[in-house]
């Protein structure tokens, strides 16, 4: 009687991990079928609205490394609506202020790219001699720690006499940014400061494996400079500024 239960339990083990296998395999394959239909197969489109298409991708490969540049100078923000100040540079975002970490997070930043290729997509066809129609628009950005992987989401079709295309997959764009590394260093930098009140000891800031420098603005507040030359959009390295109001 014990045997045949001992048996019937390892049949359900055994039942039970080749059912998680499955599944997994499942899985897989839904996300390997997901993630190579993020681009349109050029040789499905009408040779007529090819070059559209190839243009509008690079369009938003290039208001995509715009909207990395322009939130790195600013901060983390595409326009800065509170927590900023002007400084030579442009309008910097702070990351201290009122001895509180108010960096910008992940996920913040992540909508404000995405929010700005959004913004966008109405200019990458401005110049095309085709009928359009826009649907809506969603796209996704994820900040990781060594790039930034944007997905444009956004629905148009395209008319020209009496023949039309519909547009709703494109590439995915992999900026080789350490974005995510970046935004951890500034935190630290930030709770560092924190601590320290007004001063931050070189030697702590020279241990990173980005170079970080920083300036007075005024007699309160620090601007820092964090930037990468292993991470470059256009030959530029990429710099992410903001401020520190110190705490004296």
């Amino acid at each position: 009687m014990v045997k045949s239960w001992m048996k019937r339990g390892q049949v359900t083990v055994i039942l039970i991990v080749a059912i998680v296998i499955v599944v997994a395999i499942l899985l897989v394959y839904f996300l390997t079928q997901k993630s190579s239909q993020s681009a349109i197969d050029l040789s499905k489109i009408d040779p007529e609205f090819r070059p559209l298409y190839k243009s509008l991708s690079n369009c938003l490969e290039d208001r995509a490394n715009d909207a990395l540049l322009i939130t790195g100078l600013s901060g983390g923000y595409i326009e800065p609506k509170k927590n900023f100040l002007e400084t030579n540079l442009g309008l910097v975002s702070y990351g201290l202020k009122n001895n509180k970490n108010v960096l910008i997070s992940k996920e913040k930043l992540e909508d404000e790219i995405s929010n700005y290729i959004d913004d966008s997509i109405s200019f990458c066809v401005d110049s095309i001699s085709f009928e359009v129609e826009f649907g809506e628009s969603n796209t996704r950005t994820e900040i990781k720690g060594n790039k930034v992987i944007v997905n444009p989401r956004f629905k148009i079709t395209v008319s020209s006499g009496n023949k039309s295309v519909v547009f709703d997959q494109y590439p995915d764009i992999e900026i080789p940014v350490k974005l995510g590394h970046i935004i951890d260093i500034a935190n630290g930098i930030i709770e560092k400061q924190k601590q320290t009140g007004d001063q931050i000891s070189l030697t702590y800031l020279s241990d990173f494996d980005v170079n970080v420098i920083f300036d007075y603005v005024d007699d309160k507040t620090l601007l820092y400079i964090v930037y990468d030359e292993d991470s470059k959009i256009e030959d530029i390295p990429y710099s992410f500024l903001f401020l520190a109001e110190m705490n004296k």
